[in-house]
Order: structure tokens, then C-alpha cells, then sequence
């Protein structure tokens, strides 16, 4: 993802450009603003374009990394924790699942040069949320109400923007560039429901906010 590197005795390239493939899963998120950081799960993957700002300095670079990614959190809960607010039927545990085109613009520092160097990165990112669905497990004092699921994408408003901070390392053999990175997407500002309410739940402050772990392959472009 970065060019004018070396391998060995492999001669450096001379292009601005890489282009590769990203891959990669979620570690820990929420999407309820009230929510604490917990374990998540979902998948990462996408494409890779780094532009050298310059060819002299090669430290600096533009990344854009289109990626679909998966987010799902899950939290169990005591019987009183809902029973507080719905006596006769309480919530055992709770799944969000979300998906997601998410397309970030990222500066890239290297802090070393050659053939293994670390990173910090930072910018802004659109997301278009393409699914987002609720899953409960259900119990009553009378009877055993099971799973319920629910399609929550028309149902709450899209968040569109956000901003993805990372460090990490990449390894340059000649041509072909492996990079690490450990990353932090945060949205802006938290999204309501439309319908308050609607088929008897209610959620107000929807944020997501999570670190994953990404790898990929990039190759230079002549």
C-alpha cells in the first residue's frame, strides 16, 4: 500500500499507486449509545487504493478502502433487569446485526522507512447501512414466547458519517505490501427511530462505535 520500498537486495518501485484487498472482523463495539464496550463479531472486507503524496517523500499517502461490514452484538440479560419495566414478559438476550457498504478517505503517516514500518492513519468515512436486524429471546411467567426477530432498516434513520482512526505496520517485499492495522470507527452524533414504539419496541440513541482488526495485500501500480 505504500511504494519506493525495498526487500533485500529488490530494486524500490517508482509508482504512487497500490491497489489490493482488505480483510478482517470486529472485536469490540456498540451500538446503543447507553452501552459499554463489550466483544462483538462480523466479518470485513473490501478494496484498497494508496496514492503517495509525493514521490520523493513516500511517508505520506491517501488510502481509500470501500469495505461491507458486518457488526453484531449480542447481550444477555438477568430476568429483574426487564421485568422492572415488563412483568409478565422479560428479555433473556438481544442481538443488533448490521450491515454496511462504508467507504473511508484515510491519511497515512509512516513513522520509518523501510521494509517494515508502522503507521497512524485518520479520516472521515460514508457509511450506507444495507440491513440492520433486531433478534430477541423471549420469556413470560405464562409461557415461552422463543426467539423473535425483527427487519430494522426502514424502521431507524441511516447514519450516514463517521470518522476511522488506526495504527499499525506494514511489510514491504519489493512490489507487494502486507499491512496490520488495529482501527477505531466512531459515527457522529447518535440516530433515532422513526416510529417510536413500533411493534412494541423503543430505542432512542442508536451509536455505533467499534475496533476491528484489518490485514491485507496490496501490489504497486507501474
Amino acid at each position: 500500500m505504500t511504494s519506493g520500498l525495498t526487500w533485500s537486495q529488490a530494486p524500490a518501485g517508482s509508482g504512487r499507486f497500490k491497489l489490493g484487498l482488505i480483510a478482517g472482523t470486529q472485536i469490540q463495539g456498540k451500538v446503543l449509545n447507553k452501552q459499554s464496550y463489550t466483544s462483538v463479531s462480523g466479518l470485513i472486507g473490501g478494496l484498497s487504493l494508496e496514492y503517495q503524496l509525493s514521490k520523493s517523500n513516500n511517508l505520506f499517502s491517501l488510502v481509500a478502502q470501500p469495505q461491507w461490514t458486518q457488526l453484531k452484538r449480542t447481550d444477555s440479560f438477568a430476568p429483574e433487569y426487564y421485568r422492572e419495566f415488563y412483568p409478565s414478559v422479560w428479555i433473556e438476550e438481544e442481538s443488533f446485526t448490521q450491515q454496511s457498504l462504508i467507504i473511508p478517505l484515510l491519511v497515512r503517516y509512516k513513522l520509518t522507512s523501510g521494509w517494515c514500518r508502522p503507521f497512524v492513519e485518520a479520516g472521515p468515512y460514508v457509511k450506507f447501512r444495507t440491513g440492520f436486524l433486531l433478534e430477541q429471546n423471549r420469556n413470560s411467567l405464562l409461557i415461552f414466547t422463543g426467539n423473535v426477530s425483527q427487519d430494522m432498516q426502514s424502521e431507524f434513520y441511516q447514519d450516514r458519517f463517521g470518522v476511522q482512526a488506526g495504527v499499525g505496520v506494514e511489510f514491504n517485499l519489493g512490489k507487494v505490501t502486507l499491512p496490520l492495522a488495529l482501527r477505531l470507527n466512531e459515527g457522529f452524533g447518535t440516530y433515532q427511530m422513526k416510529n417510536p414504539g413500533l411493534d412494541g419496541f423503543n430505542a432512542s440513541d442508536l451509536k455505533t462505535s467499534h475496533i476491528q482488526f484489518v490485514m491485507g495485500i496490496s501490489l504497486e501500480i507501474p
